[in-house]
């Protein structure tokens, strides 16, 4: 009899072990899914190198360091064609343990060359209708990867703007610190 009560004593203390265990695993994977579902995502049709700059804010501002849960964010963030593309990868074109390698892959598939963006860069102006607040933003997006200054680009933009001219003078006029 003492063997049986020790024996259902040691059951029950698996069994209460077991749900602890359960219940942080399953704690895990709704954090995992939480952080996935709330990152930025991407498809495939936007600029890479911004998404990802995106996803690196997003990492450090949740305080995720460990290479395993950048990596599954990183691919559970992929949608559409992006995710379909990296699913029909093979091995020897992609190490889908490696965050780096992921990244890689997916400036090489959906990235652009320096010049490209470079040119896409220098194309940029104002469209009709659109605020400068917008426009201030795709001007800000279109320099990710590229190498410019801060006085280049505010330069860029008051060079481009479409606005009344009044306005223009006003702004040209101020200091770059104050902008």
């Amino acid at each position: 009899m003492l063997v049986d009560k020790e024996s259902k004593a040691e059951d029950r203390e698996k069994l209460r072990l077991q749900d602890r265990l359960d219940d942080k695993r399953s704690k895990h994977w709704r954090d995992m899914h939480n952080l996935i579902n709330a990152a930025p995502s991407f498809d495939g049709t936007q600029d890479v190198d911004f998404w990802l700059h995106e996803v690196e804010l997003y990492l450090e501002r949740c305080d995720v360091e460990d290479e395993k849960t950048m990596r599954n964010v990183l691919v559970g963030a992929l949608k559409g064609t992006a995710r379909e593309w990296l699913g029909s990868l093979g091995e020897g074109e992609c190490n889908r343990n490696s965050y780096v390698s992921i990244e890689h892959a997916l400036k090489e598939r959906f990235g652009k060359t320096y010049m490209q963006k470079i040119r896409a860069y220098e194309a940029i102006n104002q469209k009709s209708g659109e605020s400068l607040h917008a426009y201030a933003d795709r001007l800000r997006k279109a320099t990710y990867g590229i190498d410019r200054t801060t006085t280049e680009m505010v330069h860029k933009f008051y060079s481009t703007i479409t606005c009344s001219s009044a306005v223009y003078d006003f702004v040209i006029n101020l200091p770059c610190n104050s902008l």
